[in-house]
């Protein structure tokens, strides 16, 4: 089984199941990206799942996932940025966090504890 750029192109072209879609539609048999403006005019490309695959469907796959790439990463960078408008407790973002002041001081690696155990 593939797991390539076109593979993860076709899976989302055939399930049609992409929760955000302002920039990305799947039509069951294709995927339109519609590319927003910015150096260059705002285009809609739009990738077909091809008949017969080989090297040359697998080098084009990997041009549009690229572009699937950008517009899924730049779709959650407007939505992160909405809910950052928005503020408030529902926004969810961020919290607020108060430093302690009494030295305490604390490791995030999860094998710290094994470690200060074995030298004691």
């Amino acid at each position: 089984m593939e797991t390539g750029a076109y593979a993860r192109l076709w899976a989302t072209a055939i399930a049609d199941k992409v929760p955000h879609r302002s920039f990305i539609e799947p039509t069951g048999h294709s995927l339109r990206l519609a590319i927003p403006q910015a150096a260059l005019p705002a285009t809609e490309i739009e990738w077909r799942i091809p008949e017969r695959w080989g090297a040359l469907e697998r080098n084009r796959a990997q041009a549009y996932a690229l572009a699937f790439s950008a517009l899924v990463a730049y779709e959650n960078q407007v939505i992160a940025l909405d809910l950052l408008r928005r503020g408030g407790p529902d926004a969810g973002v961020s919290t607020h966090y108060k430093v302690p002041k009494d030295g305490r001081q604390a490791t995030g690696l999860w094998g710290a504890t094994a470690a200060t155990s074995a030298t004691t």
